[in-house]
Formats: structure tokens, C-alpha cells, sequence
């Protein structure tokens, strides 16, 4: 039976759920997609669903585009059992993939880039269906209808680790913030965009300091340079940067010498990150100096 639009998937994982993004499909070559895979077209059964789909056609294929900061799609369509529906993904090495479809007469496959089936057809419900992507290279995802013409909402959330550039870039971000949150208007709400965990807790600590003494520092330069220092999953990451920064600590509108650098001062910094609901924020500070 139908079920109500539920999408449960998204609220789980991420807190929300955001409009896919398509792209248009370009026809594949014989050698790059499933819809020419040579196989006879199964009759779909009343009652199950095949272990390979019928031939998918070029035209009923869209793209979809998944990134770290939009990593989920909710996706409406119709199907039945001559005119199913493709759609095609390329995520980074290491990400995993779950969906979830409102329709119980919905049959799901699903294509690794070497045109692999990686599950057999199957009813789908209420159950979270959860892969891991290994490759970075096309997966394709393949819907029909048990029976009949059908109405179905699908809901993906491809996690992808987070790349070297995103995790520079989001450290480069926090370091532009910090003289909004430690200075007048100690803005804590960037403080909870960027930092997480003993991080946040420490930008805490730190603003309420300089509320209690009346103190504000003040950034005349920074700059950061990438070392090249970096590992990835699915939930944590760690780079390390080089961080120049001229800085000079103010308090009671008199410059405090014991804390100001008097000139630029580079260090090198050890970020951990973790992704929480919200996307990725930086959990744990060291400087390797």
C-alpha cells in the first residue's frame, strides 16, 4: 500500500530535507550505462520484484548532484512496469549512500560504476536502505512499479568524507570569524557555525573572559597555507595549517602588551572536525609549535 509522504530518512540524518538538484542527462555510451546491459525484460511479478530491472531508457534518466553542504535529495516521480526511471550520482570515494521510498509497489536497483548490480529488485516501505560507495565514478539507481501505474517519494542522503579543500576553506572561514566572536559583538552565533564540542566550549569560555574584563582582541593580519596534512571518513577529519596572524588584546580600550604579538606570528595548527546535523564544524584545536 501507499504511505503517507513521510521522509524520515532526511529528519534522522540530517534534521531536515532540502529540494533535489537535477541536472540534464546527456545520452550515455553503450559502454558507460545499464540501460544497454543485454538482458531479457523480466515481467514484474504482482508480488516481487525481479533481481534485474527491464531496459532503462536514456531519456527517463536525470543526474543528480550531491555535495558536502546539500547532501540530500527528495525526488517525485511516477513509474510502472514498461516506463521506469534512472538516476545517476557521482559521489567521492568513501561515501555511503541510504533511501528510503514512500510506495510498498516501488522496485529499487541499484548500479555501481562498472555496471554491477549491487542489490536484487525488492519491495520497498519504511526500511532505510544503506550502501557503501566505494569508487568515485557514476552509480545509477533504477525505480519501476510492481504493478500498475505508481506514485512514489524518495528520499537520499549521500555522506561524503570531507575533502582537503572543503576542510581548508572551513578553517579559513572560522579564522575570518574570529574577529566578530572575540571581539565586539562577540558574536556566538558564528561560534556555533564554525566550532563544536570542547571547541565551542572553549570560544565560550574565552568571550566570556573578555566580557567580564572588558576586552576585545583586535586581528591586523592573518593568513593560512595548506601543509598537505590530512585524513578523512565519513564523520571526522583532521588537517593541520600553517596560521600567521598578527593580533593585539585590548582591554579597557588600553593595548595589553603581555598578550599582543607586536608583528605577525606563525604557528602550526592541528584541526579535528567532526559533522554534526548542521554540517561540519571544527571540534578540538592544537598548535604543534
Amino acid at each position: 500500500m501507499k504511505k503517507p509522504i513521510f521522509l524520515c530518512l532526511i529528519v534522522l540524518l540530517l534534521g531536515g530535507c532540502s529540494d533535489f538538484s537535477v541536472e540534464q542527462f546527456s545520452p550515455p555510451t553503450p559502454s558507460s550505462s545499464p540501460e544497454v546491459i543485454p538482458q531479457s525484460l523480466s515481467r514484474l511479478s504482482s508480488t516481487s520484484c525481479p533481481e534485474k530491472p527491464g531496459q532503462l531508457l536514456s531519456g527517463n534518466t536525470q543526474s543528480l548532484s550531491f555535495t558536502g553542504d546539500r547532501p540530500n535529495s527528495t525526488i517525485s516521480g511516477e513509474v510502472r512496469p514498461d516506463r521506469q526511471l534512472g538516476y545517476t550520482f557521482s559521489p567521492r570515494s568513501g561515501s555511503q549512500l541510504k533511501y528510503q521510498v514512500n510506495n510498498d509497489k516501488i522496485c529499487i536497483w541499484l548500479y555501481d560504476p562498472a555496471l554491477k548490480l549491487m542489490n536484487a529488485g525488492q519491495i520497498q516501505s519504511t526500511d532505510i536502505q544503506s550502501f557503501d560507495l566505494t569508487e568515485n565514478s557514476q552509480y545509477t539507481l533504477q525505480v519501476s512499479a510492481l504493478k500498475g501505474t505508481q506514485e512514489f517519494e524518495l528520499g537520499m542522503v549521500v555522506l561524503m568524507p570531507l575533502s582537503e579543500t572543503e576542510a581548508f576553506e572551513l578553517i579559513k572561514e572560522w579564522l575570518a570569524a574570529k574577529s566578530k566572536i572575540f571581539a565586539r559583538p562577540y558574536d556566538m552565533s558564528l561560534a556555533a557555525k564554525f566550532t563544536t564540542g570542547k571547541r565551542y566550549e572553549d570560544a565560550r569560555g574565552s568571550v566570556q573572559w573578555l566580557k567580564d574584563y572588558n576586552a576585545e582582541w583586535k586581528y591586523l593580519s592573518q593568513s593560512i597555507k595548506p601543509t598537505g596534512t590530512f585524513s578523512s571518513n565519513l564523520d571526522e577529519a583532521m588537517i593541520e595549517v600553517i596560521v600567521t596572524e598578527d593580533r593585539a588584546l585590548y582591554i579597557n580600550g588600553e593595548l595589553d602588551y603581555n598578550h599582543t604579538t607586536f608583528g605577525a606570528e606563525t604557528s602550526r595548527d592541528r584541526f579535528n572536525l567532526r559533522r554534526g546535523e548542521d554540517g561540519w564544524k571544527t571540534s578540538s584545536y592544537e598548535s604543534l609549535n
